[in-house]
């Protein structure tokens, strides 16, 4: 279960990172001549007006272009400190490993809101800090590995501050991608605190099971109710979860039980 949930989280966030709109701009000089592919130059005569609204045009394409190479430079930055942690986590040592760890999502992510909220134009850039933090929450349990705490305690630890982190983010950013990373940290929370310290194979389903059926009859209760106080960026995803993914969950897990139970396995 926890490989999976680190595999939707994920792509649900590379994906949502990843989505550019590409628009074409048409170029045109400082003269008011206006260029087509493949044709030779034709002057036009134009006013005033029309030069400046060709300048203006020029000035915002250029901005647009160097706000692109901004946000490109970012986005590659947050997944080099991404590639960073996993290098310092296999070679540091582990007592200095977990306030590291904490230290560098605290500021990937604080970077991420102060950047969306200061400057509107890098909000893609921001969004790759901010989802860089959450994806470096998965990793937590590898930092709290230094502190000797209990298995329970740690994943509690780790999907509490992965569901805060993702509320707060997807309210602040209007993503619908970490609205389905929030009830991905919520169902991995529940399990947590349900399973137990060392649960077993069949616990483990069990409990899945429980928990799976329980979103299911909340997801589906908050989506018919269609609650005003809900933001924008969950609706969706709650509507997705209640109608295909935790029914098709609570299926599976049943099926695996009921395979399980005919078996030695449970025995």
């Amino acid at each position: 279960m926890g490989y999976l949930l680190v595999l939707v989280i994920i792509v649900l966030l590379v994906v949502d990172i990843s989505k550019k709109s590409a628009k074409p701009v048409q170029k045109s000089n400082n003269n008011g001549v206006s260029s087509v592919a493949n044709d030779q130059p034709v002057a036009v005569e134009q006013t005033p007006e029309e030069k400046m609204a060709a300048y203006a045009k020029q000035q915002a394409a250029k901005q647009a272009s160097a706000n692109s190479t901004m946000n490109i430079l970012l986005y590659a930055g947050s997944f080099l400190l991404v590639s960073a942690m996993l290098f310092f986590i296999a070679g540091a040592d582990v007592n200095y490993v977990g306030p590291s760890v904490i230290i560098i999502t605290l500021v990937a992510y604080l970077s991420g809101l102060l950047l969306n909220s200061a400057v509107p134009y890098l909000k893609p850039a921001a969004k790759a800090f901010n989802y860089t933090a959450i994806i470096i929450i998965l990793f937590w349990p590898l930092a709290f590995y230094g502190f000797h705490l209990d298995a329970q305690l740690t994943a509690i630890l780790t999907a509490s501050v992965g569901f805060l982190a993702s509320i707060v983010s997807a309210i602040a950013f209007n993503s619908k991608s970490l609205g389905f990373a929030t009830f991905a940290w919520l169902y991995y929370l529940l399990i947590a605190l349900f399973a137990g310290s060392n649960p077993t194979t069949e616990i483990s389903f069990y409990v899945a099971s429980i928990v799976t059926a329980v979103m299911t009859i909340g997801t589906t209760l908050v989506w018919r109710s269609k609650p005003t106080w809900l933001p924008v960026c969950f609706r969706k995803s709650v509507q997705i979860l209640s109608l295909y993914i935790f029914p098709v969950m609570t299926g599976l897990t049943a099926v695996t039980l009921e395979i399980m139970s005919s078996t030695t396995i449970m025995k």
